[in-house]
């Protein structure tokens, strides 16, 4: 859900009654989030209704955009292998990863898990567990 509001300049008298006061011509900024990211951005328009319809376009814009699929496992772990490589770390702490890795996939596949959002803190209790 996004958020129309004017932000004050520091010079501003009414600064110290926050967002609710629109009664000045500075630019308006959209906060929120949109397609599960934050966001908070000038419109870079002065005039309210305009803004609150462009807010409105992006919330619709955003529900009528197909979601990707999740990322699964082991996509995942590929990618945080690569971040490991890719910031120089040294090999012995690399390949501690790989039997945490391994556990996960063993785990993933005994209880039909593939999506790395199935794997949450229950989850990872439940597999240390085993």
């Amino acid at each position: 859900m996004l958020t129309t509001f004017r932000r004050h300049l520091k010079s501003c008298p009414h600064r110290s009654e926050g967002r609710k006061y629109r009664r000045f011509r500075y630019l308006i900024w959209v906060g929120g989030f949109l397609g599960g990211q934050e966001i908070r951005k000038s419109f870079s328009l002065a005039d309210w209704h305009t803004a609150q319809e462009t807010g409105r376009e992006w919330e619709a814009e955003e529900h009528h955009t197909s979601y990707s699929e999740p990322k699964t496992l082991i996509d995942a772990w590929k990618e945080f292998l690569a971040d490991l490589e890719a910031r120089k770390l040294h090999d012995s702490t690399i390949r501690k990863y790989v039997p945490l890795n391994r556990q996960m996939e063993d785990y993933a596949n005994q209880v039909g898990f593939r999506f790395l959002a199935e794997f949450d803190l229950s989850a990872a209790s439940q597999s240390r567990s085993t």
